[in-house]
């Protein structure tokens, strides 16, 4: 009867203690699929709670809420996108769309036709250049651009990039000139940062 007395109450205390603990242990667990449960329903705002302890839990919970973070940048990125292109998008397809009726109400001279699918081209390729720009834009908000880094030559780069817009700047009347600096040698994309330099001398020369 002692034995029975004094083991009876330690069992039911390391029972009750035992589950006690389990489930304090289990509550970040808890949280997380509650919080999975709620970004299901819709709630994309939902975050795991994390607690002032540092243990793995603690950690899987912070990992998480940032990976939710990325996600929530990610989508909000794809939705901006989404209505510039919406928005910028309009002007070029109502272009093709007004050269394409105008050929259509022309007497039927080839000339006429030929003019009107120059201009739809040409409409295309900006279109097509604008989509591009856009994406970039876009990927390089989000974090998700991938870029080709290799060591550039700086000044043999601007070289080629003046070279290119030589001529449309003397059909302006603007000379372009280079003071030829030191070699400078970066790792960066090439194709990038040509985009970088023709952007900023196509602006300067409109």
């Amino acid at each position: 009867w002692i034995v029975a007395g004094v083991m009876l109450p330690m069992v039911l205390i390391g029972v009750v203690g035992g589950a006690f603990l389990a489930r304090q242990s289990l509550r970040p667990i808890r949280q997380l699929v509650h919080t999975v449960r709620a970004i299901k329903s819709g709630a994309m705002d939902a975050r795991v709670a994390v607690r002032p302890a540092n243990d793995e839990l603690n950690e899987l919970g912070t990992l998480f809420n940032g990976m939710l973070d990325r996600i929530e940048a990610l989508v909000q990125g794809m939705r901006d996108a989404l209505d510039n292109v919406a928005h910028d998008l309009r002007t070029p397809v109502a272009r093709i769309r007004g050269a394409a009726e105008i050929a259509l109400r022309s007497d039927g001279r080839p000339e006429g036709y030929r003019e009107a699918l120059a201009d739809c081209v040409a409409e295309s390729d900006q279109l097509l250049q604008m989509l591009n720009t856009m994406m970039d834009i876009s990927e390089a908000e989000t974090g998700t651009l991938k870029l080709q880094l290799e060591v550039v030559d700086v000044p043999a780069l601007l070289v080629d990039t003046i070279d290119l817009y030589r001529y449309v700047a003397e059909n302006k009347g603007i000379a372009l000139s280079l003071a030829k600096p030191t070699p400078i040698w970066l790792t960066a994309d090439r194709n990038r940062l040509r985009q970088v330099i023709a952007n900023l001398l196509d602006n300067a020369i409109k």
